[in-house]
């Protein structure tokens, strides 16, 4: 494990980036089905 984390460590800033990106991403596909019902129940009526 150690011999690993040695190999990881010069691109933890990357990875971290890389992660933010892919938690952004599934947040905002999870959110879609929402807005688009709010925008379906809300603002086609009017």
């Amino acid at each position: 494990m150690k011999t690993i984390l040695t190999y990881l460590k010069p691109f933890i800033k990357s990875m971290s980036l890389g992660f933010c990106i892919k938690a952004c991403g599934t947040i905002m596909e999870l959110c879609l089905p929402y807005i688009l019902a709010m925008m379906i129940d809300d603002i086609v009526p009017q």
